[in-house]
């Protein structure tokens, strides 16, 4: 699969990418609309702190996909959905006060994890630790 990745600041390339993997509590989501905001020419110019951002990385935190696979009690394969774009990790003290959204381990999928700017993403949704696939219905 090939996607645009940012290597370091200032420099990005169309790359040829290993298909992602499903591990446990994950599901495979086909990207089919991704926002580009201002956030994400900033991790392409290296101006947001390096504490918050894995290079190389694929960008695309904001984006709509169809779920490749059934994921119980969420949605079922070919469906539309939404993908937050933090990944709680349950146990800090924010996720347990439920406050996931700042969740400090800085776990973003565009950020820290490949984002929708591949044909394929693999996204956490494990429910004890917090949900990031949503049904558009």
């Amino acid at each position: 699969m090939r996607a645009p990745v940012v290597r370091s600041p200032h420099d990005v390339a169309l790359e040829t990418l290993a298909e992602p993997t499903v591990g446990e509590d994950e599901v495979l989501v086909s990207p089919l609309l991704a926002g580009v905001c201002g956030t994400d020419l900033e991790l392409i110019d290296g101006s947001i702190a390096p504490a918050y951002v894995r290079c190389p990385l694929v960008h695309g935190h904001e984006w709509v996909g169809q779920i490749l696979d059934d994921l119980p009690g969420v949605a079922s394969r070919a469906e539309r959905v939404i993908v937050e774009g933090i990944v709680p990790c349950g146990d800090c003290s924010e996720c347990q006060i439920g406050a996931t959204s700042l969740c400090t381990t800085h776990n973003e999928i565009g950020f820290t994890r490949p984002g929708a700017g591949a044909l394929r993403s693999d996204v956490t949704d494990d429910e004890p630790r917090g949900k990031v696939v949503f049904a558009l219905t």
